[in-house]
């Protein structure tokens, strides 16, 4: 077997991308400071690694990985690295302090003032939270494409499937997305379905198939997956895959 890892240092903010027939003596050879590239930034630990049958597969999804950044993004997403935020001591939060109460003439007053800016900003709120649904949804899309995609590039089998590796695809349809191994929907084989949250749909004028070519993972089948809580409004969301496999 061969192998693509990913290794993150345990001191730095640093990661690091190879590929690899021995995990175990290439982690240790990391940590022992054989390799100039990562010296200075051990020790290391594995966080994530993909298995291949053919070495070429593995060189290949290696040099995808270092290459493109969309590619890496997701890795990242899927081993859980995200930015980490850090507060400084001048953003505590500070009391201050009044000498004198409030009359009741003037807590009602506040308490209007508060009713009518609720009352404004209501279904700005709402339209924000859908707006906010609708992208998280598009985000999980576009994870599924990727699956699809890499799945395709590494030619992954179904458990239990020996015959010869095929294409992989995403079908779209009514409130329902699924991700399949195939070369296309009807005569696909095994299913992984996702349901979309409730309101949300895929509109009548969006793409049904995204279909992945082994190996190289150019889609076969490309277009706009437009999903919306309202197709003929603006609550909508467009999921593009080019030709060339590009996913945006």
């Amino acid at each position: 077997m061969y192998y693509v890892y990913v290794l993150r240092s345990r001191s730095f903010d640093e990661l690091y991308i190879g590929s690899t027939n021995d995990l175990k003596r290439r982690l240790r050879d990391h940590n022992n400071g054989k390799h100039f590239s990562t010296r200075r930034y051990a020790p290391w630990k594995l966080v994530y690694y993909e298995a291949y049958c053919e070495e070429k597969l593995a060189r290949l999804r290696e040099k995808r990985l270092k290459q493109h950044g969309n590619a890496k993004r997701e890795l990242k997403r899927r081993i859980g690295i995200q930015p980490t935020m850090i507060l400084s001591a001048d953003t505590q939060s500070k009391k201050v302090k009044s000498g004198a109460g409030l009359t009741l003439i003037e807590l009602m007053t506040v308490l209007g003032m508060i009713v009518i800016i609720a009352a404004i900003t209501a279904p700005s709120f709402a339209s924000i939270k859908r707006g906010v649904g609708l992208n998280n949804t598009a985000q999980e899309i576009v994870s599924a494409l990727r699956v699809a995609q890499n799945r395709a590039i590494s030619s992954q089998r179904p458990v239990g499937n020996t015959a010869d590796p095929i294409n992989y695809g995403v079908h779209f349809s009514g409130s329902t997305y699924t991700l399949y191994y195939g070369n296309d929907w009807a005569s696909a084989g095994a299913k992984e379905a996702h349901q979309l949250p409730d309101g949300t749909t895929v509109c009548p004028t969006s793409a049904t198939d995204i279909i992945f070519n082994r190996l190289d993972g150019i889609a076969v089948s490309s277009g706009d997956v437009k999903i919306g809580i309202d197709c003929n409004g603006s609550t909508t969301r467009t999921i593009t895959v080019a030709p060339s496999g590009t996913i945006q």
